[in-house]
């Protein structure tokens, strides 16, 4: 398996550089540790895209086609290694992308977990190469890596913490993880009832 990260938009590094240099020039956490130079490579970074998708259109029958482009994520490292998320929004109509906010805690540290265990898998899933995204679904308390394969055979893998229709850190083929999860849905949507 080879994951394969994507070069974000030359404006969404700049946000993430002013992010940094507002970070270090206020002095503030998190990310005081980490140092900003002209030579910084935002592949280091591991840039990545978010996609939001809505308890609507799940139970509308859609599935991750539909799911909305809404940022950029970064994930940095302080001197002890600390991982932060800088996230830098993107608003696709007028071509602005701007900074939201930064992170810390167990969604990060669990990504980069299984961010490292994804990149030392060899030869799995018949060699088959995967674009790294992030999928949220904030109504049913969803957050996973979303592993996009040019032919659509996508792999779905949440994090914890994560509802309890799901398994973190199992990775679930696309048409599993929407069955889930419309299941999921109507479960919350019930709730709200």
């Amino acid at each position: 398996m080879a994951i394969k990260l994507k070069n974000a938009p030359q404006k969404s590094v700049d946000e993430l550089k002013n992010a940094l240099q507002w970070f270090q020039e206020n002095k503030e956490k998190p990310l005081l540790g980490i140092s900003l130079t002209e030579q910084f490579d935002e592949m280091q970074s591991i840039p990545h895209r978010i996609f939001n998708l809505q308890r609507d259109e799940i139970l509308n029958g859609k599935g991750l086609e539909v799911a909305k482009l809404i940022g950029w994520r970064y994930i940095l490292k302080e001197d002890r290694s600390q991982g932060y998320v800088i996230e830098i929004g993107v608003d696709a109509q007028k071509d602005e992308h701007f900074f939201t906010h930064s992170n810390e805690g167990d969604h990060v540290n669990n990504f980069i977990s299984q961010y490292h265990i994804l990149s030392q898998k060899d030869n799995v899933t018949e060699q088959k190469n995967y674009e790294l995204n992030v999928l949220r679904v904030p109504s049913c308390y969803v957050f996973a890596i979303w592993l996009k394969e040019e032919n659509e055979q996508d792999i779905i893998i949440p994090l914890a913490p994560v509802h309890q229709g799901f398994e973190a850190g199992k990775s679930y083929q696309a048409d599993e993880f929407m069955t889930i999860l419309k299941i999921v849905a109507l479960e919350m949507q019930n709730k709200e009832i």
